[in-house]
């Protein structure tokens, strides 16, 4: 089992892999509005690999953990509090799966600073989207259909530069 742990080509290998996934759910969510579980699953499943080869140095199990829950609850909360006051979906599932794995990766402080970035650049998103449309095909704030995984993915991104790379492990 040792020669897996802080093996720097199986780190590399795990985080190569962990970013192709991650572009492809950032374009097909762009292209298709979904996140589908066959790259959704994968992604959080490196998640682990990565925490258990670096010996959950970066962060814990418990706050893996508590990250990937904090972020589902947060999420589904919001879509049922979102579905109501619209009368339609707000999110999908997809996007509350997608924020779990980045909390599995992330953890409970960094998974809350992606949730707030995600959440914001989707906004902008869909504002942009909306003000480039032609003005008889504009659509209320309320109605706009976002792909909302697109934000999130890019707070992921910066959920996780600001949690490798500013927050070093110490061996």
């Amino acid at each position: 089992m040792d020669i897996f742990l802080h093996n720097p080509y199986i780190i590399a290998g795990i985080l190569g892999s962990g970013l192709i996934l991650f572009v492809i759910l950032a374009i097909s969510d762009l292209k298709t509005y979904l996140l589908p579980n066959i790259y959704v699953g994968p992604f959080a499943l490196l998640g682990i690999a990565f925490h258990v080869v670096t010996e959950w140095k970066y962060v814990d199990i418990y706050m893996s953990a508590s990250g990937a829950m904090a972020a589902a609850g947060i999420l589904i909360l919001f879509r049922e509090i979102a579905n109501q006051a619209t009368g339609q979906d707000a999110f999908g599932m997809g996007d509350i799966k997608l924020l779990a794995a980045g909390g599995i990766w992330l953890g409970l402080e960094a998974i809350f600073l992606a949730l707030t970035i995600g959440s914001f650049i989707g906004i902008a998103h869909g504002y942009l989207m909306n003000a480039l449309q032609p003005t008889d095909k504009k659509q209320s704030l309320n109605k706009l259909l976002i792909p909302a995984g697109f934000g999130f993915t890019i707070g992921i991104a910066v959920g996780g530069v600001y949690q490798f790379l500013y927050n070093q492990p110490t061996y």
